[in-house]
């Protein structure tokens, strides 16, 4: 990688060092942070959820109108 993008091997080797700690310390998670991190996903969903339940009762309330207006047609 070094010859690859005329980098100095010092210079990866420093952003090495410098990304290890952080790296490591990001993806140390506390059980309560993955406790928040699931209720804001659930939260997430239960509001998705919610929304497609009002389109699905739009949809089935359009569809009667429109059943109800093609049969009166029909007639």
């Amino acid at each position: 990688m070094v010859r690859e993008h005329y980098l100095k091997h010092s210079r990866v080797q420093q952003w090495i060092d410098t990304f290890i700690p952080f790296g490591t310390k990001g993806l140390t998670v506390s059980p309560k942070s993955m406790e928040a991190i699931y209720q804001n996903e659930l939260k997430g969903h239960r509001e998705k959820i919610g929304e497609l339940m009002l389109e699905i009762d739009a949809l089935k309330k359009a569809e009667a109108i429109l059943s109800k207006e093609e049969a009166s047609r029909a007639e």
